[in-house]
């Protein structure tokens, strides 16, 4: 999370360190010329003098533009950087239950969501628990990793539809008491 701030902070910087520019720069050709039409008149005499202007002009939102990127170029170094870990702690395993707890646990951290499931259909009708982040005991008992899947609607539907779930305020969201 600091990580994240720091970069927001830095994106801001750049962006209001060029509108800084900006204000001194048309501070400077109000004082030299006297009014803001004398400084837009100066700007339609010569075709560099505009260029100039237009430069100067565009200096806040290239340098905006350059900390989006900046802050973009780190995001996916950290996505990159997750998927080698992922790749590299799943080539240290064949187990069916570690496998799916790495890729969950490394799929919650990407995403920056602080939970994740995963389910397997388990027949036709049924949902197997897999994994969870926060992990479940290794010992959790086989059958409460089993439910029908008539009681979760939201999963059926991702199943049905083939699509992911994501439930971004479980509070607001109508949950079935299974």
């Amino acid at each position: 999370m600091l990580n994240k701030f720091k970069r927001n902070g830095l994106s801001i910087l750049i962006g209001s360190t060029g509108s800084v520019f900006l204000i001194f720069y048309l501070l400077h050709e109000y004082r030299e010329y006297g009014s803001m039409p004398a400084v837009l008149a100066e700007l339609s005499e010569t075709n560099a003098a505009l260029l100039f202007h237009i430069m100067v002009l565009l200096a806040p939102i290239i340098s905006i533009y350059v900390a989006y990127l900046f802050d973009k170029r780190i995001s996916l170094q950290r996505e990159l950087t997750t998927m080698l870990e992922l790749s590299q702690h799943l080539n240290t395993t064949l187990d069916i239950r570690t496998l799916m707890q790495i890729s969950i646990d490394e799929s919650v951290k990407v995403s920056g969501l602080g939970t994740g499931a995963i389910y397997l259909l388990d027949g036709d009708d049924m949902l197997k628990l897999w994994a969870t982040t926060p992990p479940l005991p290794r010992d959790f008992p086989e059958k409460l990793r089993l439910m029908p899947m008539a009681d979760h609607p939201h999963i059926k539907k991702a199943i049905k539809s083939k699509h992911h779930l994501v439930m971004v305020d479980t509070a607001k969201t109508s949950l079935t008491s299974a």
